[in-house]
Parts: C-alpha cells; sequence; structure tokens
C-alpha cells in the first residue's frame, strides 16, 4: 500500500515538508473523499450490449445539480438526477465514455 502524507499549509508561512498521515486521519481522508465522490448510474444498456441499429439511448442518474457528458455531449439530468442522451454508433465495437461532475467538483468516469 502507497503511504498517504499530508502538508499543513499555513497562510504568509514557507511551505513545510509532508509527513506521514496518522491512521485516524487516513480514515478521515477516505471517508470524506467518500463523501465528495460523484454518483453515476448507468440504467440502460447493459454493460457491453450487443445492438444492430445505427444509434443507443443511454438512461442513467447522477446527482441532481450534477453536469453530465455523454460521448462528448451535455445531458442534463432533471430535479432528480436522471438523464438521457441519444448516441450515434458506427459498425463495430463503440466505446461510450459518460462523465459526471458534482457540485464539488469530484469527477467521475465510465466507459
Amino acid at each position: 500500500m502507497q503511504s498517504q502524507q499530508k502538508t499543513i499549509v499555513k497562510k504568509n508561512a514557507p511551505p513545510v515538508k509532508p509527513e506521514e498521515m496518522k491512521p485516524e486521519e487516513k480514515h478521515d481522508f477516505e471517508a470524506q473523499n467518500e463523501i465528495n465522490e460523484a454518483r453515476l448510474d448507468i440504467l440502460e444498456p447493459e454493460g457491453n450490449a450487443e445492438v444492430n441499429t445505427p444509434s443507443i439511448t443511454i438512461k442513467g442518474k447522477a446527482e441532481s445539480g450534477a453536469q453530465v457528458m455523454v460521448a462528448g455531449q451535455a445531458a442534463t439530468p432533471d430535479q432528480s438526477g436522471f438523464f438521457t442522451a441519444a448516441v450515434n454508433l458506427v459498425e463495430g465495437k463503440n466505446i461510450i465514455k459518460i462523465e459526471t461532475t458534482n457540485s464539488k467538483g469530484s469527477l467521475k468516469v465510465w466507459c
């Protein structure tokens, strides 16, 4: 496991050398990351779906107020966080990148 370090920054003071985080600080850091993590659930289609159509509809849920991009195009979630986006396909394997950024600036990507 990679060690986690912290650096304390004080106004009008030079930077200090990072120090090892105490076990209780690591727990708080991990919990904070979980709180800030962006939410992204893909409802349709299921992963590795095979279709015989020129386009596909992506349905998902992010946090209310989040910004969602599906294949480079904005998809606006409703008040409950649900979004829908149509994506044009090409013959063969298509990888569709879906990303969301929540109000705290946390990014989550699904491909």
